[in-house]
């Protein structure tokens, strides 16, 4: 296997200033940058994630186009939202550290989704509960984020009820 030092750049994650944090190899000076995009994420050199969400609210909105068309019922439009707006806005999400401004940001991103099907005007001046409501959608993306987020010995605790219930079938 070849390695392509022509393609590659050098992520620098140093709190402290280096004098030379450049790599040279075979006569390539490896590029400096403080952020890139690794397996669909975006890394930063202080692992802030408010520039992933921004990114990944910007690139699932992108995606609300497909859901203009007037031919579809509400109810296959939110579908349609959850399976494919919802799921790039979420990807990766589960390594997210989620500050209270993050959490609005994502919410009014969602609302404005459903507001969009619905076609209902933030100055309609409609809750966001009864918006809630009339999509039939009891839980938020923020607790999907913080459901998927499961704490180190969450893992453990899964595998054991697994586990377990693999041997009450296998004595059943």
């Amino acid at each position: 296997m070849q390695f392509s030092f022509l393609l590659c750049r050098h992520y620098v994650c140093r709190i402290f200033p280096v004098q030379d944090s450049r790599i040279h190899y075979d006569m390539i000076t490896l590029e400096c940058v403080s952020e890139f995009i690794y397996l669909g994420s975006l890394v930063t050199k202080n692992n802030d994630f408010n520039a992933e969400i921004s990114r990944r609210i910007n690139l699932s909105s992108q995606r609300m186009g497909m859901l203009s068309s007037g031919e579809l019922s509400v109810k296959t439009k939110i579908d349609v939202l959850i399976s494919c707006v919802f799921s790039r806005l979420l990807h990766a999400a589960e390594t997210w550290t989620l500050k209270a401004v993050d959490a609005e940001k994502l919410l009014a991103f969602e609302m404005r989704c459903y507001r969009r099907i619905l076609k209902v005007c933030w100055k309609d001046k409609v809750s966001n509960k009864t918006i809630r409501d009339k999509v039939q959608i009891p839980y938020t993306v923020v607790d999907l984020i913080k459901q998927a987020a499961l704490p180190p010995d969450a893992a453990d605790t899964v595998f054991l009820r697994l586990h377990s219930r693999s041997i009450d079938m296998i004595h059943f």
